[in-house]
This record gives structure tokens, sequence and C-alpha cells, in this order.
């Protein structure tokens, strides 16, 4: 009697496993939720959805500059290099060669050359 009670008990269980793993009662994702408005009216709020965005912080105070096209961007970059006093770190995911690629690769050579640490991460694409 007791081993077909401990059997029935571990078919249960085995069932109740599987319906874990393998439905939806299984999915303890919690689902987004898209009822919460978003307004960038609000400082506040936008400095919020900035640093969410950006996947850093964004201090009160300090400066955002939104940039709009490709070409704002590598001026703006190619300024920042230039203004550079002792160390460039770039990420970068995708680089192909072009102008843009050159024109950043020739700013960043010039800072190395003046002695500024210039450190560079490419992705394998």
């Amino acid at each position: 009697m007791l081993v077909l009670f401990l059997s029935f008990i571990g078919l249960i269980t085995i069932f109740l496993v599987f319906l874990n793993l393998f439905t939806k009662y299984g999915d303890k994702t919690p689902e987004p939720d898209l009822k919460i408005p978003i307004s960038l009216n609000n400082p506040e709020n936008f400095q919020d959805i900035l640093a969410s965005a950006i996947n850093s912080s964004v201090g009160v105070g300090e400066t955002v500059t939104i940039l709009t096209d490709g070409r704002e961007f590598l001026d703006d970059l190619l300024n920042e290099i230039k203004k550079s006093k002792k160390s460039i770190y770039l990420t970068n995911f995708i680089c192909n060669d072009g102008e843009f690629s050159t024109a950043i690769m020739d700013a960043l050579a010039e800072k190395a050359k003046e002695g500024i640490i210039v450190r560079v991460m490419l992705d394998s694409v």
C-alpha cells in the first residue's frame, strides 16, 4: 500500500514538474506594465527615461546633447577626441571601413602620438 502511495506521489510530482517546465504555467516572467504613462514634458521623467535608454546614470545638472544624425555625431565625437588630455577609451559594436571610421581612427592616432592613452575595443563583426 505504501509503495502504491509513493508511486502515485512520484507520478504527480513528475507531472507537475513537466507542467511547469513545458507550459505557460511555468513561465514566471512578469508581463511588462505598459500602463505607466511616459511623458517627456516632465524633466525628471525624461532623466529617468534617458538613463534607462543608455543604461547609465544621468545626474541633475549634467549636460545632455541630442545628436540627430551621423554628421553631428561624428563632429561631436571628433571634437571630444580633440579635447582629451589624459585618456580615451572607445568601444564600438560595428566598425566598417569608410570615411566615418577613418576620420575617428586618424583622430585617435593623432592623440596617441601626443602621448594620450588610447584604447579601442571593437566587436569581431
